[in-house]
């Protein structure tokens, strides 16, 4: 699914307003008083790559936004 940022999340790293992505991965906490997770990859995203699978292999551009 696709999305856009409403907001200025970080200039510096092109997360910025208007920017878009795909969201990836929806990851459910199982303690309702801890937030959802959601995985969008955002093209324009040009900081360190963070989120790696369980091998340690990093997923390029991918970025966490809680809800």
């Amino acid at each position: 699914m696709k999305v856009n940022l409403t907001v200025n999340i970080d200039v510096k790293l092109g997360l910025t307003n208007k920017s878009s992505g795909v969201i990836k991965k929806i990851i459910k906490s199982p303690n309702k008083s801890d937030c959802d997770i959601i995985l969008v990859q955002f093209d324009r995203y040009i900081g360190k790559d963070i989120v790696k699978d369980i091998n340690g292999n990093y997923y390029k551009n991918l970025i966490p936004i809680t809800v």
